[in-house]
Order: structure tokens, then sequence, then C-alpha cells
């Protein structure tokens, strides 16, 4: 190198490098490390495509699965599973001939459908089961309430009657509340969306 200025102290040294005729030009390291970025770039997003593309066609074959299983099938009315079946033939088909170029944003669109809809359906199979687990502990539990009341009027008597009365009530509500909300469940089919749910 050769210093062209320099200072005493703290001050930065202005210096200029001089290169060898076999050394690459400013200009030539310039257009290098715009190639090496857009390398880079390109292969960042061929990650990026693989895995957009791996992950919609998963969900095609999850959601495919899940409408084949006939436990599934009261969760989905059957038309809408039919037109769903075909849907995702077409999509499949589509990925391995005009969309197999695709950018990734694309399939990471698709598959994020595809995923609310199996959540959607999932939710109302996982529902519907939790539900009849919850009311039957909630059962359980009411009639757990009922046998301490018992047990605090009788072992407990300076606890005030009306005290008692207040949770006994409190626990005929939550009952009358339970069979209205269950006759309301009961007139729904499972595909429809629960005026009970477990939570």
């Amino acid at each position: 190198m050769q210093i062209s200025k320099a200072n005493v102290g703290s001050m930065y040294l202005s210096h200029r490098q001089l290169r060898k005729p076999t050394q690459l030009t400013e200009d030539q390291l310039r257009v290098g490390k715009a190639r090496l970025k857009w390398y880079k770039e390109r292969d960042a997003d061929k990650i990026k495509t693989d895995k957009a593309l791996n992950d919609f066609e998963s969900m095609i074959y999850k959601l495919k699965d899940w409408l084949r299983e006939e436990e599934n099938w009261p969760y989905i009315k059957e038309d809408v599973r039919e037109a769903y079946m075909e849907q995702l033939t077409e999509m499949e088909d589509w990925l391995y001939d005009e969309g197999a170029n695709q950018n990734y944003t694309v399939y990471e669109e698709k598959a994020k459908n595809l995923t609310r809809d199996y959540n959607k359906y999932d939710n109302l199979k996982q529902e519907g089961t939790h539900r009849a687990e919850v009311l039957d502990s909630t059962e359980k539990a009411l009639t757990a309430y009922e046998g301490k009341l018992e047990f605090i009027r009788t072992n407990k008597t300076w606890i005030a009657e009306d005290e008692v009365n207040d949770v006994q009530s409190k626990i005929d509500d939550v009952r009358a509340w339970l069979k209205n909300q269950t006759e309301a469940q009961d007139k729904l089919e499972l595909y429809e969306a629960p005026v009970l749910t477990a939570e």
C-alpha cells in the first residue's frame, strides 16, 4: 500500500491500495459482489420455494386423508366433502403441471387456505368429542358439590341455611343452562357451528 496522507495523533490515515495487474479492479469487484448477492438471494428463494411447495403438497394429502376417513364424515356435508375432494385433486394436478414453477408466496397462500379449512373441520370433530367429555365431568362435579352441601347441612350446622340454599340455587341454574344448551346443540348437525362449546 502507498500511504498518501498521514497525521499524527488520533486522526484517520487516508490511504489508497495499489492493485497488481492480476487483481480485480474496483468495477470488477463491484460486479462480482453483486453477482454473489444475486446467487445468495436465488438460493434463499429456492429454499423457501421448496419448503412452501412441500408444505402445500403435504396439506393436500393431509386434508384428503381426513376427508376419506369415515369417522370424519359427520363433520362435513357429503356434497361439500365430494366437491372438496375434486378440488384437492385439481390442486394436485395443477401442482405437477402449470403450478410446478410458481413462487413460494403462491404455495404459501394456497397452503394457508387449506390449513384454515382443515383446522375448521378438525376443530368441529375435536369439539364434538371433547364436549361430551366436558358435559360428563361437569355433571360429576355438580353431583359432588351437592354431596358436599349435604355434608355441610348435617355436620356444619353453624353455616346458615341461606348460604347453603344459595349454592344449591347456583347448581340448579347451571344444570338448567346446560339442559337448554344441550337441547339446542342436539338439534344441530355435527358439521354446523356449535352453540355449546367445551370451553
